[in-house]
């Protein structure tokens, strides 16, 4: 039996493959710059491991917990959902709040004078009237609006943002609260004064140090994974200097198809001898990665490659844009979409 020959087993040349997991294969994109294998911590977006990351992670594993309704549902931050919880329950550092619990404050409004409690500082004031009057929006809540915060937190759910604000489904009044409430913590502490701006002024007094400016977009299926990717180019009067696009399938989010562009805008850019640019998407979760030096599982080879691509030129700059000014590069990324649905592409 020791010295018998090796049993050979007959392959069979005519199976089909096990392509079960093809799918998911095909959606992970590697990176065009070798990034390095490392640990990640998939629970959490960073992919980075903290002690607080595991105890949530285990104790929704062992059940949900029931919180009572607070009647602050809205699509916003943790921060401002804390916030309203902290309105709505009466729980804010005011003069009246703080009177009625036998605390020995100043309850005037250091701006009018006049008593300050929740509904004051949120709609009666001079200061907030000005901050409601500088809002693009319809529906705002009239200063007759009951001082109740509960009827007042209701009736600012009938609000629809303009244009002019850059999203239609988040509410906006939870942050113009904060606002509010922040200028009148730097008159505290600071013994300064902010005064309303319109939405759109910090972005039209911004310098830049170039004089070419890139905007970038994607269109993107959630059925079929095909993304158009487009980017323009263009001096610092508005001239068109060149436009560009390009397609993928497999791609996995709509959060992959917006890193991709700004990646092969920034590779057109090298390709191109540009050394000096400025880029401008409509996705400020990608501006506040670059800008921040975060990282996310999700496009961390992409965010690699940019960041690799970053450093060929002399001078580059990250900036967030309304996608209402950021209407010339929809319409080259829509269009690259459209003829990926109906023609076939070689991928980049």
């Amino acid at each position: 039996m020791e010295n018998s020959p090796p049993k050979a087993y007959p392959i069979d040349h005519g199976a089909k493959p096990d392509n079960h997991y093809e799918s998911y294969i095909r959606k992970l994109i590697p990176s065009t710059f070798h990034m390095r294998d490392e640990f990640s911590w998939l629970p959490k977006k960073s992919g980075v491991y903290s002690t607080k990351s595991g105890y949530t992670l285990r104790s929704t594993r062992s059940g949900p917990r029931m919180f009572p309704s607070t009647g602050t549902n809205v699509k916003t931050s943790p921060n401002l959902k804390t916030f309203l919880w902290k309105l709505k329950n009466r729980a804010l550092h005011v003069g009246e709040t703080l009177a009625m619990r036998g605390i020995t404050v100043d309850s005037s409004c250091k701006k009018c004078g006049a008593i300050k409690n929740e509904s004051h500082i949120l709609l009666h004031c001079s200061f907030s009237v000005r901050v409601w009057d500088s809002i693009p929006a319809l529906h705002k809540p009239p200063p007759s609006t009951p001082t109740f915060i509960s009827d007042l937190l209701q009736s600012c759910r009938c609000m629809i943002n303009l244009p002019q604000v850059g999203f239609s489904s988040t509410p906006f009044y939870p942050w113009s609260y904060t606002a509010e409430e922040v200028a009148r913590k730097s008159i505290r502490i600071d013994k300064t004064r902010v005064a309303p701006l319109p939405i759109r002024s910090r972005y039209q007094k911004k310098s830049f140090p170039s004089d070419i400016n890139c905007f970038v977009d994607a269109a993107w299926n959630p059925t079929s994974g095909i993304c158009g990717l487009g980017w323009i180019f263009k001096t610092g009067s508005e001239a068109l200097l060149r436009q560009n696009s390009a397609c993928r399938s497999c791609v996995d989010s709509a959060f992959v198809a917006e890193g991709l562009r700004l990646k092969s805008a920034l590779l057109d850019a090298v390709s191109s001898g540009i050394r000096a640019l400025n880029c401008f998407s409509d996705s400020k979760n990608h501006i506040t990665l670059l800008t921040g030096n975060g990282n996310t599982v999700e496009i961390q080879r992409i965010l690699h490659d940019i960041r690799v691509l970053s450093s060929f030129f002399d001078s580059i700059c990250f900036s967030f844009v309304l996608r209402l000014n950021n209407v010339s590069a929809d319409l080259v990324a829509t269009e690259a979409f459209a003829q990926a649905q109906t023609t076939p592409f070689v991928e980049m």
